[in-house]
């Protein structure tokens, strides 16, 4: 079991049921995540909840990448990553944000390009498709 907590977020993960350290890629299990900050959509970008997200995915890639191999690493930051474009997805829906070319969607555009580009800055995570298009609500 790994633990990383990073203020008042805490992150859980274990690694391997298998005997070996490592174990298998379906091993590796996120347990919990929480995103501690409410997004809020305004200047400036990128936003402090976003600032935030990047230094603990950095602290907790930091961490792991030399206990897992890369795959399992870039597994874990996918399911991290669709985790947190679930809650951030709520979140829009919720402040009534959507994806029309305005002023606020402008906003959320640059931190989502500061978010993906920190994270594809991170080692062995360069090519992760993280498919950021996901976060806005499908007009019907």
């Amino acid at each position: 079991m790994i633990m990383f907590q990073v203020g008042d977020s805490v992150r859980y993960c274990r690694a391997g049921t298998s005997g070996d350290p490592v174990g298998n890629p379906e091993d590796v299990n996120i347990i919990l995540i929480i995103f501690p900050c409410q997004y809020e959509v305004k200047a400036p970008v990128p936003s402090a909840c976003f600032r935030n997200i990047c230094k603990q995915m950095a602290k907790m890639h930091e961490a792991i990448f030399d206990l897992l191999p890369e795959e399992q690493t870039q597994m874990l930051f996918l399911r991290i990553n669709a985790s947190y474009k679930l809650h951030l997805k709520k979140q829009l829906s919720h402040l009534n944000v959507i994806n029309d070319g305005g002023p606020q969607n402008g906003l959320v555009t640059a931190d989502v390009a500061f978010y993906t580009g920190n994270l594809q800055a991170l080692k062995g995570l360069k090519d992760l498709d993280l498919n950021m298009a996901e976060i806005w609500e499908q007009k019907r």
